[in-house]
């Protein structure tokens, strides 16, 4: 199997390889490859295997390396399955399903090269090649767990196209989307950018120059920047003075393409919450009250005040015929005039402070003096004039 690889490819797989470690791998490989059930971790295994015996470190070597393989294997096993009469040797009648090859490329430190939009995430990527011409070849994604990796030359030809990238329905959860790939050149005949037109529902399209993406709400296409390490290694290196930049000058490209729908959005941040409002001017309650009631009882009594001044104004509390003075209100008020003149009279003396003893003299008690009967006694008004 390795002698057919090398026949293939022109690469020698099992160049120092001491314990047969690798030509055991491939032979793994091959046997799942015959059997038309190849496996994700054998060629893995192989290829990690294979980088750690050559000791790449380079993403663009690594991963001309797993397309050199990739091609060879397809190739061999094509040679070993029965083909329509009528089919040449090489393997051109070899169903496009032949000899697929799947890798880990986390597995294989080459993740970074992956957009962690929808693509760095894919349990297996398959490296896809085709026996068709480069412009007419057609890379099926049918599988929304799966990435699909496909080689772009980056040579100039008489057709600029670089095939098309069809995703089936499983993968956009409608009707298939078909994306059809074409190359943008510089004035120097050098590739720029790659452009894709697909014709979903938003007819999405874009040109892509390297590591740019292109999404899509099922699906996700990356122009593989495959260089970038390697320029971040060189820059370091020649900011040291240990090296010096280098042009890209490799032969060929890569493209990555995977389904699956996109993530929700995040939310958005909440807005800011505004200052706290000043609080309310006080309402004065307690002091209106107080100032009501206060008015309140100012004006009842002036109401009062009035009444009691207007309304009651004129009326005695006596009777006006009676005498005024504190001991003898019941007396007739005529009393008032000849009181005096019987005061001077012998025995008619106030024997208290308030009035004075009206009983006759005849009745006084001998020796004068007071007696509580003569404050009772009512003094005979008739005059002895």
């Amino acid at each position: 199997m390795a002698t057919e690889l090398r026949v293939e490819t022109g690469v020698d797989f099992l160049r120092d390889d001491v314990d047969g470690l690798l030509g055991n791998r491939i032979e793994t490989v091959a046997a799942g490859l015959r059997a038309g059930s190849p496996t994700k971790d054998a060629a893995t295994l192989f290829a990690k295997d294979l980088f750690a015996t050559r000791a790449y470190a380079s993403s663009r070597e690594k991963l001309h390396t797993l397309f050199s393989f990739a091609t060879g294997m397809r190739s061999v096993t094509c040679h070993h399955v029965p083909r329509a009469r009528g089919s040449d040797a090489q393997g051109s009648a070899c169903p496009a399903t032949t000899g697929r090859l799947q890798v880990d490329l986390a597995e294989l430190g080459l993740a970074s090269a992956l957009s962690p939009d929808r693509l760095r995430g894919k349990s297996a990527m398959r490296l896809e090649h085709s026996d068709a011409a480069e412009y007419e070849r057609e890379v099926a994604v049918g599988d929304v767990d799966e990435g699909v990796l496909f080689d772009v030359s980056r040579a100039r030809t008489a057709e600029d196209g670089c095939g098309t990238v069809r995703f089936g329905a499983a993968v956009t959860g409608d009707l298939p989307v078909r994306c059809k790939c074409t190359k943008a050149y510089g004035d120097t005949d050098a590739l720029r950018a790659l452009q894709f037109a697909c014709n979903d529902a938003g007819a999405t399209s874009a040109t892509l120059a390297k590591g740019d993406i292109l999404r899509a709400a099922s699906f996700v296409i990356q122009y593989l920047d495959s260089d970038a390490d390697d320029r971040r290694r060189l820059l370091t290196e020649a900011e040291s003075g240990r090296g010096t930049p280098e042009e890209d000058d490799a032969s060929t490209d890569y493209v990555a393409a995977g389904g699956g729908f996109a993530p929700p959005a995040a939310p958005p941040s909440p807005l800011p919450s505004p200052p706290p409002s000043p609080p309310p001017p006080p309402t004065y309650v307690y002091e209106t009250l107080t100032l009501a009631l206060a008015t309140g009882s100012s004006v009842l009594f002036f109401v009062i005040s009035v009444v009691c001044c207007f309304g009651v104004k004129g009326h005695a509390i006596r009777t006006q015929h009676n005498s005024r003075h504190t001991g003898d209100r019941d007396q007739p008020v005529d009393n008032a005039r000849r009181l005096p003149r019987a005061y001077a009279r012998p025995g008619q003396e106030p024997v208290n402070p308030t009035r004075p003893d009206y009983r006759e003299p005849g009745a006084r008690p001998a020796g004068g003096g007071f007696s509580f009967s003569g404050l009772t006694a009512r003094y005979n008004p008739v005059s002895a004039e």
